[in-house]
């Protein structure tokens, strides 16, 4: 009944996935998940569902946890992008703005490397969302995610003249909330929103 729907659900996802895609698309679905109280945990470490940090996380890889229940719900591609003022300018003097530690170690960094050849980085950030805003305000080019870059009409794809690279989207949850109604109706939401717009 609709007391097992009430109370609430932690659901942990990396922060830029939250704000940029997770949080609007959730809040359209509102109707669907009525009287949960959903608490939205941004953060870049993955969460301990064992220890109960969150009911349910969404990663960018594939939870190597043998106790979990991982479901994968696909990938999430990564482009070059820029202001479209740097279409102007010739490659050679293009500028670069780089990943800070948190971010570091990924592929991405090395895709970046390799295209900005030793160019020095014009800043480094830690976070997709400063990442978006100094490439917004045209201070260089970068890797960002599609589902944050493609909407943003200040922004314009480059060709990096490499493959394009994706990370797969995967949802956790503990073996012990699975058949909680309430943990049970924001997995198929969440499933479903990354699912209907398949490779982000």
């Amino acid at each position: 009944g609709m007391t097992a729907m009430q109370g609430t659900v932690r659901l942990s996802a990396p922060p830029a996935l939250t704000s940029h895609f997770l949080m609007p698309l959730m809040a359209q679905q509102h109707k669907r998940w009525e009287g949960i109280q959903l608490d939205m945990v941004g953060e870049i470490r993955a969460a301990n569902l064992h220890r109960r940090d969150a009911d349910l996380a969404l990663r960018l890889s594939r939870p190597d946890d043998p106790g979990l229940m991982a479901r994968r719900l696909g990938n999430a591609g990564y482009g070059l992008y820029g202001h479209a003022r740097w279409k102007r300018t010739a490659r050679s003097k293009h500028e670069f703005i780089g990943y800070g530690e948190a971010l570091q170690g990924g592929p991405h960094q090395a895709w970046l490397a390799q295209y900005a050849d030793g160019a020095p980085y014009v800043m480094t950030a830690n976070d997709f969302s400063l990442l978006h805003q100094a490439c917004r305000a045209g201070l260089g080019l970068t890797i960002l995610p599609h589902f944050i870059a493609r909407g943003d009409a200040e922004l314009t794809e480059f060709d990096s003249g490499q493959p394009p690279w994706q990370r797969e989207l995967w949802l956790t949850v503990h073996p012990d909330l699975r058949r909680s109604p309430r943990v049970q109706r924001i997995a198929e939401l969440v499933a479903e929103i990354v699912q209907e717009r398949q490779d982000l």
